[in-house]
Protein backbone atom coordinates (compact mmCIF):
# COMPACT_ATOMS: atom_id res chain seq x y z
CA UNK A 1 0.00 0.00 0.00
CA UNK A 2 1.55 3.47 -0.96
CA UNK A 3 2.25 6.20 1.29
CA UNK A 4 -0.87 8.15 -0.38
CA UNK A 5 -2.99 6.00 0.46
CA UNK A 6 -4.60 7.47 3.76
CA UNK A 7 -4.24 10.75 2.69
CA UNK A 8 -6.19 9.95 -0.29
CA UNK A 9 -8.86 8.07 1.86
CA UNK A 10 -9.54 10.65 3.61
CA UNK A 11 -9.78 13.26 0.51
CA UNK A 12 -12.43 10.87 -0.83
CA UNK A 13 -14.41 10.78 1.96
CA UNK A 14 -13.93 14.24 2.48
CA UNK A 15 -15.25 14.58 -1.25
CA UNK A 16 -18.76 12.30 0.03
CA UNK A 17 -19.17 14.13 2.71
CA UNK A 18 -22.03 16.24 1.65
CA UNK A 19 -24.13 13.22 0.68
CA UNK A 20 -23.05 11.51 3.89
CA UNK A 21 -24.61 11.65 7.34
CA UNK A 22 -21.29 12.56 9.33
CA UNK A 23 -21.11 12.33 13.23
CA UNK A 24 -19.25 14.92 15.23
CA UNK A 25 -17.34 11.74 16.55
CA UNK A 26 -16.74 10.59 13.29
CA UNK A 27 -15.15 14.32 12.20
CA UNK A 28 -12.80 14.20 15.31
CA UNK A 29 -11.58 10.20 14.14
CA UNK A 30 -11.16 11.57 10.52
CA UNK A 31 -9.00 14.32 12.48
CA UNK A 32 -6.99 12.01 14.18
CA UNK A 33 -6.69 9.71 11.60
CA UNK A 34 -5.35 12.58 8.95
CA UNK A 35 -2.65 13.93 11.77
CA UNK A 36 -1.54 10.44 12.72
CA UNK A 37 -1.76 8.77 9.34
CA UNK A 38 1.99 7.99 9.42
CA UNK A 39 3.49 4.77 11.33
CA UNK A 40 6.19 7.47 12.50
CA UNK A 41 7.46 11.08 11.98
CA UNK A 42 10.54 13.37 12.30
CA UNK A 43 10.12 16.89 12.49
CA UNK A 44 12.24 20.00 13.58
CA UNK A 45 10.30 22.97 14.35
CA UNK A 46 11.20 26.61 15.55
CA UNK A 47 9.16 28.01 18.68
CA UNK A 48 8.84 31.54 18.63
CA UNK A 49 7.34 32.80 21.97
CA UNK A 50 6.08 36.69 22.27
CA UNK A 51 5.24 38.33 25.33
CA UNK A 52 2.54 41.29 25.53
CA UNK A 53 4.82 43.81 24.96
CA UNK A 54 5.84 42.66 21.59
CA UNK A 55 9.81 40.89 23.26
CA UNK A 56 10.37 37.40 21.88
CA UNK A 57 12.33 34.30 21.83
CA UNK A 58 13.31 32.16 20.00
CA UNK A 59 14.60 28.17 20.44
CA UNK A 60 14.49 25.19 17.86
CA UNK A 61 12.55 21.83 18.73
CA UNK A 62 12.74 18.34 17.64
CA UNK A 63 9.79 16.43 17.32
CA UNK A 64 9.93 12.01 17.11
CA UNK A 65 6.01 10.50 17.19
CA UNK A 66 4.88 6.73 16.78
CA UNK A 67 1.33 7.06 15.51
CA UNK A 68 -0.74 8.64 17.99
CA UNK A 69 0.68 6.95 21.43
CA UNK A 70 4.01 8.26 21.49
CA UNK A 71 5.87 11.22 21.15
CA UNK A 72 9.09 12.66 22.02
CA UNK A 73 9.91 16.68 22.17
CA UNK A 74 13.31 18.08 22.61
CA UNK A 75 15.00 21.72 22.27
CA UNK A 76 17.87 21.83 20.26
CA UNK A 77 18.91 25.42 20.80
CA UNK A 78 19.93 27.82 22.22
CA UNK A 79 22.47 26.76 24.54
CA UNK A 80 20.55 27.92 27.33
CA UNK A 81 17.15 25.39 27.00
CA UNK A 82 18.86 22.42 24.72
CA UNK A 83 17.96 19.34 26.24
CA UNK A 84 14.73 20.08 27.71
CA UNK A 85 12.64 17.77 26.92
CA UNK A 86 9.21 15.98 27.24
CA UNK A 87 8.22 12.33 26.57
CA UNK A 88 4.93 10.58 26.60
CA UNK A 89 4.46 7.01 26.89
CA UNK A 90 0.21 6.71 26.98
CA UNK A 91 -2.24 9.63 27.86
CA UNK A 92 -1.59 9.06 31.66
CA UNK A 93 2.72 8.31 31.34
CA UNK A 94 4.22 11.78 30.63
CA UNK A 95 7.55 12.63 31.64
CA UNK A 96 9.69 16.23 31.79
CA UNK A 97 13.53 16.10 31.59
CA UNK A 98 15.76 19.37 32.27
CA UNK A 99 19.47 18.68 32.39
CA UNK A 100 20.13 21.16 35.17
CA UNK A 101 18.28 19.04 37.60
CA UNK A 102 19.59 15.80 35.77
CA UNK A 103 16.56 13.78 36.68
CA UNK A 104 13.64 12.39 34.48
CA UNK A 105 9.94 14.16 36.40
CA UNK A 106 6.56 12.48 36.15
CA UNK A 107 4.26 14.26 34.89
CA UNK A 108 1.51 14.28 37.71
CA UNK A 109 -2.47 14.53 36.04
CA UNK A 110 -3.21 17.80 37.25
CA UNK A 111 0.32 19.29 35.86
CA UNK A 112 -0.53 18.22 32.55
CA UNK A 113 -2.36 21.21 31.98
CA UNK A 114 0.56 23.19 33.00
CA UNK A 115 2.30 25.03 30.22
CA UNK A 116 5.39 23.26 28.49
CA UNK A 117 8.81 25.18 29.23
CA UNK A 118 7.52 29.45 28.97
CA UNK A 119 4.94 28.20 25.76
CA UNK A 120 1.21 28.53 25.78
CA UNK A 121 0.24 25.05 24.84
CA UNK A 122 0.28 23.02 27.89
CA UNK A 123 1.83 19.48 28.22
CA UNK A 124 -1.68 17.85 27.15
CA UNK A 125 -2.40 19.93 24.46
CA UNK A 126 1.69 18.78 22.78
CA UNK A 127 0.53 15.12 23.85
CA UNK A 128 -1.93 14.43 21.10
CA UNK A 129 -4.68 14.83 18.28
CA UNK A 130 -6.85 12.34 20.23
CA UNK A 131 -9.68 14.44 21.27
CA UNK A 132 -12.59 11.81 21.07
CA UNK A 133 -10.46 10.03 24.26
CA UNK A 134 -11.19 12.78 26.70
CA UNK A 135 -14.25 14.64 25.55
CA UNK A 136 -17.96 14.10 23.97
CA UNK A 137 -18.38 16.25 21.22
CA UNK A 138 -21.55 17.63 19.24
CA UNK A 139 -21.58 19.03 15.77
CA UNK A 140 -23.04 22.64 16.06
CA UNK A 141 -22.57 24.42 12.55
CA UNK A 142 -21.77 23.13 9.39
CA UNK A 143 -21.14 25.54 6.24
CA UNK A 144 -19.47 24.68 2.82
CA UNK A 145 -15.79 24.95 4.47
CA UNK A 146 -16.00 24.07 7.47
CA UNK A 147 -17.08 21.73 10.23
CA UNK A 148 -18.25 23.81 14.05
CA UNK A 149 -17.56 21.01 16.83
CA UNK A 150 -18.28 21.90 20.74
CA UNK A 151 -16.58 19.25 22.83
CA UNK A 152 -16.85 19.06 26.82
CA UNK A 153 -15.13 16.73 29.25
CA UNK A 154 -15.99 13.48 29.77
CA UNK A 155 -16.62 12.44 33.18
CA UNK A 156 -13.26 12.01 35.08
CA UNK A 157 -11.34 13.61 32.71
CA UNK A 158 -8.82 16.01 34.07
CA UNK A 159 -8.33 18.43 30.85
CA UNK A 160 -7.80 21.78 32.40
CA UNK A 161 -11.09 23.24 30.30
CA UNK A 162 -14.67 23.34 30.63
CA UNK A 163 -15.47 23.24 26.74
CA UNK A 164 -14.03 23.49 23.34
CA UNK A 165 -15.31 24.79 19.82
CA UNK A 166 -13.42 23.90 16.95
CA UNK A 167 -13.49 24.88 13.17
CA UNK A 168 -12.54 21.66 11.15
CA UNK A 169 -11.89 22.14 7.69
CA UNK A 170 -13.97 20.23 5.03
CA UNK A 171 -10.89 19.78 2.55
CA UNK A 172 -7.84 18.80 4.64
CA UNK A 173 -9.83 17.05 7.86
CA UNK A 174 -7.52 19.51 9.89
CA UNK A 175 -8.41 22.03 12.51
CA UNK A 176 -8.63 25.68 11.36
CA UNK A 177 -9.08 26.97 14.73
CA UNK A 178 -9.74 25.70 18.37
CA UNK A 179 -10.85 28.11 20.96
CA UNK A 180 -10.43 27.04 24.76
CA UNK A 181 -12.80 28.02 27.49
CA UNK A 182 -11.94 27.34 31.29
CA UNK A 183 -14.27 28.79 34.32
CA UNK A 184 -13.33 32.37 33.18
CA UNK A 185 -14.17 32.28 29.80
CA UNK A 186 -11.95 32.23 26.96
CA UNK A 187 -8.96 30.78 27.56
CA UNK A 188 -6.79 30.35 24.48
CA UNK A 189 -7.26 30.02 21.21
CA UNK A 190 -4.81 27.63 18.53
CA UNK A 191 -5.01 28.41 14.75
CA UNK A 192 -3.06 26.56 11.80
CA UNK A 193 -1.38 27.81 9.04
CA UNK A 194 0.18 26.31 5.94
CA UNK A 195 -1.37 22.80 5.90
CA UNK A 196 0.05 21.14 3.03
CA UNK A 197 0.35 17.17 2.12
CA UNK A 198 3.50 16.09 2.55
CA UNK A 199 5.48 13.02 1.32
CA UNK A 200 1.66 11.60 1.23
CA UNK A 201 0.91 13.07 4.75
CA UNK A 202 -1.66 15.93 5.55
CA UNK A 203 0.99 18.30 7.88
CA UNK A 204 0.33 21.18 9.85
CA UNK A 205 2.98 23.91 9.02
CA UNK A 206 2.10 26.35 11.43
CA UNK A 207 0.33 26.40 14.84
CA UNK A 208 -0.39 29.94 16.48
CA UNK A 209 -1.23 29.49 20.29
CA UNK A 210 -2.53 32.76 22.10
CA UNK A 211 -3.35 33.09 25.61
CA UNK A 212 -6.39 35.24 25.38
CA UNK A 213 -6.34 36.93 29.08
CA UNK A 214 -2.50 37.99 28.77
CA UNK A 215 -1.86 38.92 25.24
CA UNK A 216 0.89 35.68 25.36
CA UNK A 217 1.55 33.77 22.27
CA UNK A 218 3.33 30.64 21.00
CA UNK A 219 4.34 30.37 17.09
CA UNK A 220 5.31 27.20 16.32
CA UNK A 221 6.77 26.78 12.56
CA UNK A 222 7.84 23.84 10.74
CA UNK A 223 11.39 23.84 9.29
CA UNK A 224 11.90 19.78 8.42
CA UNK A 225 9.80 16.98 8.30
CA UNK A 226 10.56 12.99 7.63
CA UNK A 227 7.78 9.94 7.86
CA UNK A 228 8.31 6.49 8.13
CA UNK A 229 11.71 6.04 8.94
CA UNK A 230 11.34 3.48 10.89
CA UNK A 231 11.26 4.61 14.64
CA UNK A 232 11.10 1.51 16.98
CA UNK A 233 9.27 1.80 20.61
CA UNK A 234 12.08 1.23 22.39
CA UNK A 235 13.27 4.75 21.40
CA UNK A 236 10.54 6.55 23.00
CA UNK A 237 12.59 6.04 26.86
CA UNK A 238 13.53 7.35 29.83
CA UNK A 239 16.98 6.93 28.59
CA UNK A 240 16.66 8.25 25.21
CA UNK A 241 14.98 11.48 26.69
CA UNK A 242 17.97 12.56 28.84
CA UNK A 243 20.38 12.25 26.10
Amino acid sequence: MSRLTSITLILVLGACAPTLAITAQGILDKISDTLTGAADMTAVYKITVTDADGASQTSTIKIWTLGDEKRMIKYTSPSSVKGIGFLVLGEDEMYFYSPSRADVRRIAGHARNEGFHNTDFSYADLASYDYAADYTAELVETTDAQYKLKLVPKSGADTGYSSLYMWVNRDTWVFDRIDFYDSSGLAKRITTGSVSVRDGYMTLGALLMVNQGTGHKTQITISSVEYDTGLESSFFSQRELKK
